[in-house]
């Protein structure tokens, strides 16, 4: 049987090491062996919406695991020993264990209890407000006569001949298909350098085995040497834009081949 010990938990994201400025995405509480949890851009089913993760967070697929480590760990045996484990590394997501319910400042359920906690400690709607790379391309694709495929799964053979997916954000499908991702150059140096490179190997994959041959990669404002670094390896095996450029539409617009909507007419969402 699972023993757990009683208490709740706050976790944070750090998107900058070296500044050190954690910011609260979720919560984990633990009573009697059962669990309740609730994490930033997370719906009811325990799904995350990557349009609603900040340009500060990481990575979609890597907050998505870290919420899947959590939740999966809150219930088995020696939690307290794996979180002292992760404080003993700087990473991007910590965990602080904030004690028990002494005086029951918050009661009910499990999750009740999280959902409570969450609703005092993460300020959803100020992150909700950031603007997102996400956002920004959601934008210049609603000015493209074109329909882009969101979420695309990708059927893969990895380097020892065994059959894999690769996630990209997006894709055009025209005379030929373009699959399509972006890039938040902002969090630290480490964590560009990661994105980048899982990027790369989506790419390398996606070319050798599903024959794509067209990858566009859009990505924000380059602030310095190293992020122009990080953009050059991309532009060896991918087209390019920067979002925050005069006008990225027409930049997406020409390397795709497609035309821009004229004012008046009704934008073109991005398909589900």
């Amino acid at each position: 049987m699972t023993v757990v010990a009683d208490g709740w938990y706050l976790i944070k994201t750090v998107p900058d090491l070296f500044r050190n400025e954690p910011i609260n995405v979720g919560v984990m509480v633990t009573i009697d062996g059962e669990v309740g949890s609730r994490f930033f851009a997370q719906d009811e089913r325990g799904r995350i919406d990557g349009r609603r993760l900040p340009r500060t967070f990481p990575p979609l697929s890597t907050y998505r695991e870290w919420v899947s480590y959590f939740s999966r760990v809150a219930s088995e045996d020696g939690l307290e020993e794996r979180l002292q484990r992760l404080a003993e590394r700087p990473r991007e997501m910590v965990v602080e264990r904030r004690g028990g319910f002494a005086g029951d400042t918050v009661s009910g359920t499990p999750q009740q209890r999280a959902d409570a906690l969450f609703a005092a400690l993460v300020d959803d709607d100020r992150m909700t407000d950031i603007p997102t790379v996400d956002a920004s391309v959601d934008d210049l694709f609603r000015r493209l006569d074109a329909t882009i495929d969101r979420d695309v799964d990708v059927r893969v053979r990895d380097k020892g001949g065994i059959p894999t997916t690769v996630h990209f954000r997006y894709r055009h499908t025209g005379n030929h298909v373009t699959l399509m991702d972006r890039v938040h150059l902002g969090g630290g140096e480490r964590r560009v350098s990661q994105a980048v490179n899982d990027l790369l190997f989506r790419i390398r994959l996606a070319e050798k085995s599903a024959k794509v041959r067209d990858f566009l990669v859009m990505h924000d404002e380059i602030r310095d040497s190293q992020m122009e670094h990080e953009v050059e390896r991309i532009e060896r095996y991918a087209n390019v834009v920067d979002v925050t450029s005069n006008d990225p539409a027409q930049d997406v617009a020409a390397k795709l081949g497609v035309g821009l909507v004229t004012a008046g007419d009704s934008h073109r969402l991005l398909n589900d």
